[in-house]
């Protein structure tokens, strides 16, 4: 709980009548409540929540830390899904970790080029309104822990309530970008976020940029990139089914691959990855970013999905002319707030 003791039991995922109002304190099957192709959910996962749950290892604060109470210590079955069985045949990397404390956006950039973006420069106001409210305790091990800082109000005990922080400021102190923002140059028509407030193009070196040097073929492929990219599918849900998010893209975060620039050439839509497959067209280096509805992500995705299409990308790469000479790595961008992954 909020002051390190053991919690009693654990508290319902908020707004979520499927389970019930408590739960015994300890992992749980996820089935009984919500199956694999049912929706919870989005539990907060946070450069600095992720850390105070993690507790310098003791890995206790989960569901202290968490918005979604006990849905972060559930877990799915998974031995029916058909990553299991690729696991099964193939490599299974169980002691693979992301690389980067929080969400996607760090996660992809840590993805292509090892690296936290910074908001070089911002105006007064942004650098006011993206400020982070912090506060500092002791972990498990008694060194130092920077936290969110809690507002007044916030409840004593998770059983009354998920805390309630002052901000989620998606920058550190130093202005390195540690949580969603938008591109300097904006991927969509449809943007309508202010110019102060967007990321600044980074002109740090990329993997992209050091395989071209070398004169390695490479592309980034993006489920609904074309779309978006010319104005007929909105970004962040606006027209769901077809859910695209533009911090999934970190190369559109790069001066390099701006519209004009030579890089631009590598982001391409995800039908010419598909068609690529199919005619043996591939680069040497593929990345492949599903649309977010088949990304397995709680809320506007669900594990069930997520796997199908897994399996399905791994079935016609298969069928593929450079099947022979082809390795696959499947990876997740980040923890997503749950105690076991």
């Amino acid at each position: 709980d909020f002051d390190g003791s053991p919690l009693s039991a654990l508290p319902r995922p908020r707004w979520d009548d499927r389970f019930p109002r408590r739960l015994p304190n300890a992992p749980f099957r996820l089935e009984p409540y919500v199956d694999v192709d049912g929706h919870t959910m989005d539990p907060v996962h946070d450069f600095y929540l992720e850390q105070e749950q993690i507790d310098g290892g003791k890995m206790d604060r989960f569901v202290e830390a968490s918005n979604a109470g006990a849905l972060v210590m559930g877990y799915y079955d998974g031995s029916q899904l058909k990553q299991w069985a690729l696991a099964k045949e193939f490599t299974l990397a169980d002691h693979f970790f992301h690389a980067a404390f929080g969400g996607s956006m760090l996660n992809h950039f840590f993805l292509i080029c090892g690296c936290a973006p910074v908001f070089d420069n911002p105006v007064e106001s942004t650098k006011k309104k993206f400020d982070p409210k912090l506060d500092a305790i002791k972990d498990a091990k008694g060194a130092a822990l920077v936290i969110r800082a809690r507002q007044p109000d916030s409840p004593q005990s998770v059983l009354d309530g998920p805390p309630r922080h002052m901000n989620l400021a998606p920058l550190t102190k130093k202005l390195e970008a540690i949580g969603t923002l938008q591109p300097g140059n904006p991927v969509s028509k449809h943007d309508k976020t202010e110019a102060q407030e967007r990321l600044p193009p980074s002109h740090l070196p990329t993997i992209g940029d050091r395989m071209s040097e070398k004169g390695v073929t490479w592309a980034w492929y993006a489920g609904g990139w074309r779309d978006v990219v010319e104005g007929r599918l909105k970004p962040y849900g606006e027209g769901k089914p077809d859910f695209f998010q533009t911090h999934h893209q970190p190369f559109a975060y790069f001066a390099n691959y701006a519209p004009g620039q030579n890089g631009r050439n590598n982001l391409k839509d995800a039908d010419e990855f598909y068609t690529a497959i199919d005619q043996g067209d591939l680069p040497q280096v593929s990345f492949y970013k599903p649309l977010g509805v088949f990304n397995g992500h709680p809320d506007y995705s669900d594990l069930a999905a997520g796997d199908a299409h897994v399996a399905d990308v791994v079935a016609r790469l298969r069928k593929s002319p450079n099947w022979a000479d082809m390795l696959i790595i499947v990876t997740a961008d980040e923890n997503g707030g749950f105690w076991d992954h």
